[in-house]
């Protein structure tokens, strides 16, 4: 399977970074505050254990974050939409009816978006991508930094560019 095309992408949006890690950086206060210098966090605190949970519970979704990773590859004969840990799908080349490069418009958010006017959505950032049409009827929308590079390479593999 000779590798034709593959992007990572990652969240790597400072300011996303700089909220999420501010929200831990105050969780980790709250922790400091009522475990070490044993005065109340706010004035209807959590039980210690209830803290302590919470805290590692928001620990592993920064963590989550740090490991989402959207990578597309497109081999001889598949297309592959890993969203790393979430999802893994592959198409094969000739099931995809067309294909085009786009700029789109807002999808709610980042992550896996289903049933929006692009059909299911992969983004992480930025807001081009390459629009897919199956001959089955299923529409995906890929997000991707080199957008008019995939839909280079999927021309090349016979796939119709649409109009």
């Amino acid at each position: 399977m000779a590798v034709k095309f593959k992007e990572q992408q990652q969240f790597t949006q400072w300011w996303l970074w700089v909220l999420l890690i501010g929200i831990g950086l105050r969780i980790g206060y709250g922790v400091y505050q009522q475990l070490v210098l044993e005065t109340n966090f706010g004035n209807n605190p959590m039980s210690n254990n209830g803290l302590v949970i919470f805290a590692v519970l928001y620990a592993l979704l920064l963590f989550f974050f740090y490991r989402l990773k959207l990578t597309v590859t497109i081999s001889n004969t598949y297309l592959t939409i890993h969203f790393f840990p979430l999802i893994k799908r592959v198409i094969s080349i000739s099931e995809i009816q067309e294909a085009k490069a786009k700029k789109y418009s807002f999808v709610g958010g980042w992550g896996i978006r289903y049933w929006t006017k692009y059909g299911t959505v992969y983004n992480v950032k930025g807001n081009k991508g390459v629009a897919l049409k199956l001959k089955n009827g299923d529409r995906y929308l890929i997000g991707s930094q080199r957008a008019k590079e995939l839909e280079h390479q999927l021309l090349q593999l016979g796939v119709p560019i649409a109009g």
